[in-house]
């Protein structure tokens, strides 16, 4: 009786169109790289195949537990991802998990072993950059509330307004781009800082709550954001949203859960000034109250002046930052100018802020919550 390797029963196999499970050959030989007897030529291996690999995509720290269908394996298989071994989980006769290795970076191979068969998937993971630590995108999810007129004494409907702005990764904070200003303190004139823009290749963009219908998002190229508008429907105080799945080149088939909570609603109290002793009159009595619901990481004051009643343009913006603890004094000195005949817009926000993780690159999100109750119509003497 002669005796060859099972790779060579394997040649033999492409001739007579005979293959066996794993399962039927563990009966006939003890392991893949034994002997078998030639004169019975069913007794051989089918090839292994790598087909896909779920999700596509790693983190370049890696750790991502990845299902890679391919089969049939025996038992104990073998991958390396990018020429380098990836800690087998699981394994069943048609796929195996693995923990994803760090430091790789673009596309990659990945291969799979079992016994003296192999089979490698070119290009079958991609790598996106290590970013955490870092902020990729921010922006707001914000509900505007009117209790009163507008300037013009107009009745604004209560709207929605959300958008977002996907960015080179940065150490970035939305207060600090938006407001500017430290906590418990006011500026004025500020402008907010600029990060370069990274565009996600897709036309619309989602959000979502659990039970509500999403909010699209479009993409602006003037201001390089996406944004969009919603209605009370579509709005739940107290809530968090998700941003939908996108799938693109630089954003995987992935979405981000729990990107943004909208805090509770609550209400005002203008201030009672005495206009004629502006600003030192606002400095003793400027001071802005507001009570209901549960705390907010922050309150944001932004005070719109306008020269004239009825003036079209905003002559000076300042802007606070305040703890959520139901009274703000917004210093008089903080005006760069005033004169007589001004008209103020006040925007008093309470803002709830999530740091989510974007899975593919491991950056964060400061996306904020927002409820804004707006007033106007304040004038001096």
């Amino acid at each position: 009786m002669s005796a060859v390797r099972v790779s060579l029963a394997l040649s033999l196999a492409m001739l007579t169109g005979c293959f066996l499970t794993v399962d039927e050959v563990n009966d006939k030989i003890a392991n893949e790289t034994g002997v078998v007897d030639t004169e019975d030529t069913s007794v051989v291996l089918e090839p292994l195949e790598v087909r896909a690999v779920d999700p596509p995509w790693s983190p370049g720290a890696g750790g991502l537990e990845v299902v890679i269908n391919a089969g049939p394996l025996g038992a104990n298989p073998q991958v390396t991802i990018g020429g380098f071994a990836a800690d087998v989980v699981s394994s069943t006769e048609q796929e195996v998990i693995v923990s994803t290795p760090a430091g790789l970076n673009g596309l990659v191979d990945v291969t799979v072993r079992s016994g003296t068969r192999s089979d490698t998937l070119e290009q079958g993971l991609r790598y996106y950059p290590n970013e955490s630590g870092k902020t990729s995108l921010y922006g707001s999810f914000s509900w505007i509330h009117w209790p009163g007129l507008d300037r013009d004494f107009s009745e604004p409907a209560d709207s929605g307004f959300v958008w977002i702005r996907p960015i080179e990764p940065a150490r970035i904070s939305y207060t600090d781009v938006v407001v500017g200003a430290p906590n418990d303190d006011c500026v004025s004139g500020h402008e907010p800082m600029q990060a370069a823009s990274r565009l996600i290749d897709t036309n619309t963009l989602s959000m979502s709550r659990a039970g509500g219908s999403p909010v699209s998002l479009a993409w602006n190229s003037q201001v390089a954001r996406y944004e969009g508008t919603f209605n009370n429907g579509q709005f739940l105080a107290g809530t968090t949203y998700d941003l939908d799945p996108i799938s693109t080149d630089a954003w995987p088939d992935v979405g981000v859960a729990g990107i943004v909570r909208v805090p509770d609603a609550f209400s005002v109290t203008q201030p009672d000034l005495e206009w004629r002793a502006f600003p030192t009159g606002f400095a003793s009595n400027g001071t802005i109250r507001w009570s209901g619901g549960l705390p907010g990481d922050h309150m944001v004051i932004i005070i719109e002046r306008f020269e004239g009643i009825f003036g079209e343009s905003v002559a000076e913006v300042v802007t606070c930052l305040a703890t959520d603890d139901g009274e703000f004094q917004v210093p008089g000195d903080v005006w760069d100018n005033w004169s007589v005949g001004n008209s103020l817009r006040f925007w008093v926000g309470r803002l709830t802020r999530t740091q989510a993780v974007a899975p593919h690159t491991g950056a964060t999100t400061d996306v904020v919550g927002a409820s804004w109750v707006l007033g106007s119509g304040l004038q001096s003497n």
